[in-house]
């Protein structure tokens, strides 16, 4: 990296040299395997355990608290299907669709849902991820 000045113009310049080979023989750097091995892995907020069932066939990729009694769930659905069959598992638990977003061409993308004091939006925009949102109405 090398930045130039003497002109007007300010040059900046970033050499990539080797930096494909490097990622295409697999030189760069990585987790060491017993620090992965003592990460835990993500669980369902425990606040939402019993009320709302966590999808089936979508492992969990994150928690991320939100404020209290909020959380956002990211999931990696094993099928298509998963967005959809969660929803209907929620419908039969007693939960209520409040709001639909579609696509044009009519793909359901995001649905909140409710039971209660619970909010449940589901955000499926993308097969590779299922977001969960999960919050409890304030009294």
């Amino acid at each position: 990296m090398r930045i130039e000045f003497g002109s007007p113009l300010l040059t900046y310049y970033i050499y990539t040299t080797g930096f494909k080979s490097a990622a295409a023989t697999g030189s760069a750097p990585q987790w060491p395997p017993e620090f992965l091995a003592a990460v835990p892995a993500p669980q369902w907020p425990p606040e939402f355990l019993v009320a709302v069932p966590a999808p089936e066939d979508c492992p969990i990729d994150t928690v991320t608290p939100l404020g209290v009694d909020s959380y956002s769930v990211h999931c990696r659905p094993a099928h298509q299907g998963v967005p959809s069959d969660y929803q209907a598992a929620l419908e039969a638990e007693g939960f209520v669709v409040q709001n639909t977003v579609r696509t044009q061409s009519g793909e359901v993308i995001s649905s909140a849902l409710a039971k209660g004091d619970i909010m449940v939006q589901l955000n499926a925009g993308f097969t590779t991820s299922l977001e969960v949102r999960l919050s409890r109405s304030l009294p």
